[in-house]
């Protein structure tokens, strides 16, 4: 049995998700499975670990990219609070409560993020931008009251690039791609649309906190 997220489906699974490449430098882990479509280029696996299994260009990859790309055009559809409008601000210090934030242009992290679910463990959080999505060094995404790692979602209008040592709770889906400096550790999908995941010495959990079991697509 397949275990899938309701709001990506069986992207859920994967914690990295790539169109062109995936590529690592350095001794990269993901804890979960790794998809490439309709790139046919993953490297540096080994030395990297991956716990679940490597789809390549096959109808497991397809699945999972798909899922994912219907899951960046839903986030995209849904509406925002004029009072959500977050555009020309930095994302640090802030404490957001359930909801969808959103940035008419590019985004930027540089520092800490909290999240609070407010004792509610379903509570999605959504943060959309119009183009790019960027941390500094060391930045984190943190969760109290019940926020959990599988109801947030990053969804990139191009390309998102994460600051070395940081720590990201939630899914990335980049229109483009993705780059993950030095040491970032993400519980999350990792996931580019149209280019590139590019890691180097990361740690990525796929987000298996609210998973729901069902049956596996076809392999043919």
């Amino acid at each position: 049995m397949f275990l899938v997220c309701a709001a990506l489906g069986l992207a859920a699974m994967f914690g990295v998700i790539g169109s062109s490449t995936v590529t690592s430098s350095g001794l990269s882990v993901i804890n979960g499975s790794l998809a490439l479509y309709p790139g046919s280029d993953v490297v540096g696996f080994p030395p990297g670990e991956v716990t679940g299994n490597i789809y390549i260009d096959d109808a497991v990859a397809t699945k999972a990219q798909d899922d994912a790309g219907d899951a960046y055009a839903y986030f995209v559809s849904l509406p925002h609070n004029a009072s959500a409008d977050l555009s020309g601000s930095d994302l640090v210090g802030l404490t957001l409560t359930a909801g969808k934030y959103f940035f008419a242009k590019s985004a930027q992290l540089s520092g800490n993020l909290t999240l609070d679910g407010q004792g509610d463990h379903s509570a999605i959080f959504i943060i959309q931008t119009g183009t790019t999505f960027q941390t500094s060094v060391s930045s984190n995404i943190n969760l109290i009251n019940g926020a959990k790692s599988c109801n947030v979602f990053i969804v990139v209008g191009s390309s998102a690039t994460i600051g070395s040592s940081s720590a990201i709770r939630g899914s990335i889906l980049a229109y483009t791609n993705v780059v993950l400096h030095h040491n970032v550790w993400a519980h999350g999908t990792m996931v580019a649309l149209g280019a590139a995941v590019n890691m180097d010495a990361n740690t990525i959990v796929a987000p298996a906190d609210c998973i729901r079991r069902t049956s596996p697509p076809s392999s043919k």
